[in-house]
């Protein structure tokens, strides 16, 4: 199957981008709407084509179920193909629970990097 071009990326994230739009606001702060809206209509044009944002929604949601960082650094980069920092720093910004999950997110990486390393230097 054959990459999508960037056209049809774009495309494909302003529909998404307005079925996303005026939903999912229950796990946007309060104070952060407006702000969040104007991301949202950025979305299509930015590096991920508005994947950061579904990625961010859908994990910000299950956070409300519990999800733990392991798993959202997991289902951002696998699942979305989205780097976890970009997740993190938008759950960080505009959800209630931001801060929390982006501390844990950030430790989540920092052992992975380690174990990385670790299992790099044992080939030597």
């Amino acid at each position: 199957m054959l990459e999508k071009t960037q056209i049809e990326k774009i495309v494909d994230a302003i529909e998404a981008k307005d079925r996303l739009k005026n939903e999912n606001l229950d796990v946007i702060k309060e104070n952060r709407k407006e702000e969040w809206n104007k991301e949202l209509e950025d979305s299509p044009y930015n590096t991920y084509f508005g994947v950061d944002i579904k990625c961010a929604v859908a994990i910000m949601k299950a956070m409300q179920k519990g999800l733990e960082a392991k798993d959202a650094v997991y289902v951002s980069e696998h699942h979305f193909k989205v780097p976890a920092e970009r997740t993190g720093d938008l759950i960080y910004k505009y959800s209630e629970d931001g801060e929390e999950m982006y501390d844990e997110i950030v430790n989540v990486q920092r052992i992975g990097y380690c174990k990385k390393l670790i299992n790099s230097r044992k080939d030597y």
